[in-house]
């Protein structure tokens, strides 16, 4: 992937961010002084829109919406002064487009090209696998349960496609959508059930996928299974760490720099034009939602900081912190922020993920 695509996906994620906080703030009488595309300096004026002024920035990353009084009164229409529920609903705006778009995008991706396929490595013997005739090379394309109903199996999951569609009935037999030799055929097999588990008696691997198009309503599914298992696996974490499961190398923080170096080596991996579409897709939304996830920390300068303000303004009926301190600590918090992203940049150069 060429790096101008990349901050200009970046760019995408980031503008997208600031444009939810610029359209919220206005419905709740929030006046947006300025809506910058890009980031300043300032290159030049585009027009004015409702007392907004629209301008273009020369660092093409995102851009910004700044809003009166973010940190002080100044008057009507200013965001200090607007009520707890209109502050409320503006910072959750920017995070909320981020997660918003990344299920919207990762949906569409896979109603155009869903990877689906269990490759089968090997095949064991005396089992239902190798009594339904099962061959290694075989590709699991889908799963056609006890009612008829099809279920796609994503890539390398087929132990839980079974096990979701065998608990619900036991007793009686699936079958197999099989690719071999370029051919589709249908496998009649009953699962065993092992040590409490439901097991076909095969062994699978990552091997090349296919790609079906899911209907839309299967898509949105999928991609939120997909979206809340990687928040699922990032918000847990810190307990593998503990556990010694992972190490402190792989779960290190890193920025634009590491995220274009790993997005460069995964798109360049794949061997068609289609599979690079869709790990761009994939990689996109995934971005797109740990950055709405990450603003949404209580951390100052962030949007998560900012509510957590509002938590306490509420916590003690209506009083505010004094604004000069509030602004005190988010300025604070910037300070901090940005020298950790110098640090993670620093290692990004010298320590790449592998």
């Amino acid at each position: 992937m060429h790096v101008l695509m990349f901050v200009l996906l970046l760019g995408l994620l980031i503008f997208l961010h600031e444009f939810g906080h610029f359209w919220v703030a206005r419905k709740n009488g929030i006046v947006v002084e300025e809506f910058g595309i890009g980031l300043p300096p300032k290159i030049f004026h585009l027009f004015d829109w409702q007392g907004t002024e629209f301008t273009l920035n020369l660092l093409p990353l995102g851009g910004f919406a700044r809003m009166r009084g973010e940190d002080r009164p100044e008057g009507e229409g200013s965001f200090y002064q607007a009520s707890m529920k209109g502050r409320t609903l503006t910072l959750l705006a920017g995070p909320a487009m981020n997660i918003f778009f990344a299920v919207i995008l990762l949906a569409a991706a896979y109603t155009i090209s869903f990877p689906v396929g269990a490759h089968i490595q090997s095949v064991v013997a005396d089992t239902p696998a190798a009594q339904a005739g099962l061959k290694p090379n075989d590709v699991i394309l889908d799963i056609i349960d006890y009612d008829g109903h099809s279920h796609v199996v994503p890539r390398s999951s087929l132990p839980k496609v079974v096990a979701s569609i065998v608990t619900s009935s036991p007793n009686g037999s699936i079958r197999l959508v099989v690719m071999r030799d370029g051919q589709k055929i249908v496998i009649p097999i009953k699962p065993v059930l092992r040590d409490g588990r439901y097991e076909l008696g095969v062994y699978i691997d990552g091997g090349s996928p296919y790609f079906v198009h899911l209907p839309v309503l299967q898509a949105v599914d999928h991609a939120l299974l997909d979206l809340t298992n990687f928040v699922v696996e990032t918000v847990t974490l810190p307990a593998k760490l503990l556990r010694h499961s992972l190490s402190a190398q792989d779960a290190r923080l890193t920025g634009p720099v590491g995220i274009y170096r790993v997005t460069n080596r995964i798109v360049n991996a794949q061997p068609t034009s289609q599979d690079k579409t869709f790990a761009i897709a994939w990689i996109l939304s995934i971005v797109s939602m740990a950055l709405g996830l990450t603003n949404l920390l209580p951390l100052p300068a962030l949007d998560g900081g900012r509510l957590a303000f509002i938590v306490i303004e509420a916590l003690r009926r209506g009083k505010r912190i004094p604004p000069e301190k509030e602004g005190l600590v988010h300025a604070v918090g910037m300070v901090l922020l940005l020298a950790a992203m110098v640090v993670i940049t620093y290692y990004d150069f010298t320590m790449p993920l592998p």
